[in-house]
């Protein structure tokens, strides 16, 4: 069978390559996680950050942007100590400047400004992704699994139901701002099952440990009677409490409280509240033939993005080449990574041109 000029340089490089990595190999050292993250105390949190650890500097800067451990959030100290961590291509750090880059977001009129900085968070949300963040929340790592969840919110298209398996993972270590990512969405019908009584038990554990992104969220469903039986007093003692440790969304709301106004269940700061645009499906030729992709056993998503990418959509190649770079929904082959984010790349797909580069740097 004769191949085209393209087709023969895609075989060229292809051919060309490594063997691939395997998932199963050892983490290395930079990506080793504390056994129990959630039970350390923020004297030593902060002493292991200021001692140089990159996973205690993302970690104080998550804390910051959260307000967990009984911080107040602060976005100053939250970018000052997560971008320690992000310069040395931490997955954490990489992650959590993403988060910023969406809370960033949240405050912004201008659409196109706006849809650049949500661009940009998801470009850092990937590169934590391949330098590591997946394999950091298959371990375990409640910190990961969290910032995972909320890679798949932003997704495109987004991935309700990964995300939820991505912030149990975390609850099952007892972090509690996935507690309350999830109970908020289990509020909604946002793509997973509707469930507001599990949704209440886990917005009540966040709130337990004073996290306020839980206290306000469940101070608005005791304000709405959703869920839970409608206590004013209640909402306005929970929304306040989030309130004093700057927790924006929650100071708009009790202003929204004493003029008798429902505020609406918020998770700023952590995730994207409006799922991005579908990409444009380019005219760039099939090349099925050339890379084949075996679709059984794969899941629907998965097969979905396998037929768009052999159709010749440019957001699709970069997706699978990254699904087969770490392994996710497919088996990991460095080969099919680099062939699909070479195609992409190849349409102008500038995500891909840098995945690329990544991925020939490090391989």
């Amino acid at each position: 069978m004769k191949h085209s000029p393209i087709a023969n340089l895609l075989l060229f490089i292809v051919g060309s390559m490594p063997m691939a990595m395997v998932t199963s190999a050892p983490l290395p050292d930079k990506l080793r996680a504390p056994k129990s993250p959630t039970r350390d105390s923020m004297t030593k949190i902060r002493w292991e950050a200021e001692s140089g650890s990159l996973y205690y500097q993302a970690y104080l800067g998550i804390i910051y942007r959260t307000g967990y451990k009984g911080v107040s959030i602060s976005l100053h100290e939250a970018k000052k100590w997560t971008t320690l961590s992000a310069r040395k291509n931490h997955p954490l750090g990489l992650a959590n400047l993403g988060a910023i880059a969406l809370w960033e977001s949240e405050g912004m009129q201008d659409i196109g400004a706006r849809r650049k900085k949500i661009d940009a968070a998801r470009q850092l949300y990937e590169d934590a992704y391949l330098n590591g963040l997946f394999r950091m929340a298959r371990e375990g790592d409640p910190l990961a699994a969290d910032l995972m969840g909320d890679y798949y919110y932003i997704g495109i298209p987004p991935n309700p139901v990964e995300a939820e398996r991505f912030f149990r993972i975390a609850i099952a270590k007892g972090y509690p701002r996935s507690m309350a990512a999830l109970g908020v969405d289990q509020m909604r019908d946002g793509g997973i099952p509707q469930n507001k009584k599990e949704a209440i038990f886990h917005l009540e554990k966040a709130a337990q440990q004073n996290l306020p992104v839980g206290l306000m969220n469940l101070g608005v469903a005791y304000q709405r009677g959703d869920g839970v039986p409608q206590n004013l007093s209640k909402a306005k003692a929970l929304i306040g409490k989030a309130a004093e440790r700057a927790h924006e969304p929650a100071r708009k709301a009790l202003l929204a409280l004493d003029a008798n106004q429902v505020p609406k269940p918020s998770t700023v700061g952590s995730l994207a509240p409006k799922p991005a645009p579908k990409p444009k499906v380019s005219s760039a030729p099939s090349l099925v033939s050339q890379l084949p992709v075996n679709l059984k056993g794969l899941d629907s998503a998965t097969v979905h993005c396998v037929k768009a990418a052999q159709a010749g959509n440019a957001e699709a190649q970069r997706r699978l080449g990254l699904m087969f770079w770490v392994g996710k929904g497919v088996p990991q082959d460095m080969d099919k990574a680099k062939a699909w984010l070479t195609l992409a790349a190849g349409q102008g797909d500038a995500q891909a041109v840098k995945r690329l580069a990544l991925l020939e740097k490090i391989y």
